[in-house]
């Protein structure tokens, strides 16, 4: 979504008094922190590149209005800054991954991710050209908050994970608890409470 304030505004404009707005939106760093340290592990060096590669291709959307994909942890602040009264929550469920994937979920969610991983997508990022794209609007020349890294050197990283992961789901020993970080966020508008008139200043 390429304007999130201002979709809230909307939202909460039409939201009777007394009413309820009830969003459900992730925070993709820290699944993505979780999710590699499923088995194989990567290097702890690769780890903390990967990490890298998407904080700035996530910054990089941000820069080109093509949305947050960890608005989750930004949320509750821009709802409360519009007078709501909100309630947060984390998800109690979790994609785990355990050898030999027997259950229908694991048989699907292991055929999603290899359809993935062998046509190059790397998630939560996207594919090459995707990433290329990303990488540039997040890391301007000039920026003293650029990525020391190149990103050719980064998306080699991501195509070895990419492999290592395919190669142990493949051999039936890719394994994790592989917890989302995705949040359940209620927010209620007050009875008194004025409609919006305008979008409350936040950080972009």
């Amino acid at each position: 979504m390429a304007n999130a304030k201002r979709a809230l505004g909307e939202m909460i404009r039409v939201l009777k008094p007394g009413g309820r707005l009830v969003l459900s939106e992730p925070n993709n760093m820290a699944t993505s922190a979780a999710w590699l340290m499923a088995e194989p592990r990567p290097t702890n060096q690769d780890y903390l590149r990967l990490l890298e590669l998407q904080m700035v291709c996530e910054k990089g959307k941000r820069t080109l209005n093509e949305g947050d994909s960890s608005i989750g942890e930004r949320l509750p602040a821009m709802l409360s800054g519009y007078g709501l009264e909100v309630e947060v929550h984390s998800s109690d469920r979790a994609p785990a991954l355990v050898p030999p994937y027997a259950d229908a979920r694991s048989q699907l969610e292991l055929e999603t991710q290899r359809k993935w991983w062998s046509e190059g997508w790397y998630m939560p990022i996207g594919n090459r050209e995707l990433a290329a794209r990303l990488f540039a609007a997040g890391n301007p020349e000039g920026d003293p908050d650029n990525s020391p890294h190149e990103f050719g050197s980064l998306w080699e990283v991501a195509r070895r994970r990419m492999q290592q992961l395919l190669e142990a789901a493949n051999a039936g020993t890719l394994s994790g608890a592989r917890g989302v970080g995705l949040y359940l966020i209620s927010a209620q508008r007050p009875d008194g409470m004025s409609p919006p008139s305008s979008v409350p200043a936040h950080p972009a």
